[in-house]
């Protein structure tokens, strides 16, 4: 729980959250109540960015997902305003012992100041 990394354990076919580590609430969502919620409950503003049917194919296939530098939109603060958030991140399947998908850990790690320094450094260039 005291990882220097952000991470959570979704928990069956609709991705509810079982744990979150301190980091991954404090950064992330720091004003949300979100164990023991839905994804889509929880956070439905990423309903329609894609990152529901990526836990799906995650959950029915068994083959962890990698990305970087994924723009997210997020409700952080829960005021209705979205905000512009970089994630580095991996779902990877956890299995039961009949190695049955029966849900999903995510390792997730910032990088926007990092997206925006490259992106000010490419303007720079192009300049």
């Amino acid at each position: 729980m005291q990882a220097p990394a952000m991470f959570c354990i979704l928990k069956g076919p609709e991705h509810r959250f079982e744990l979150v580590n301190r980091l991954y609430q404090q950064q992330l969502f720091p004003n949300r109540e979100i164990v023991n919620r839905t994804v889509a409950e929880a956070l439905p503003e990423v309903i329609d960015q894609g990152f529901i049917q990526l836990l799906d194919n995650v959950y029915n296939t068994g083959k962890e997902f990698v990305a970087e530098e994924v723009l997210i939109k997020l409700d952080r603060h829960n005021t209705g305003e979205l905000e512009d958030v970089y994630v580095t991140f991996i779902y990877q399947p956890l299995y039961d012992e009949a190695e049955q998908v029966i849900g999903i850990l995510a390792f997730v790690f910032e990088v926007t100041q990092q997206v925006l320094y490259k992106k000010k450094l490419q303007e720079l260039r192009e300049a």
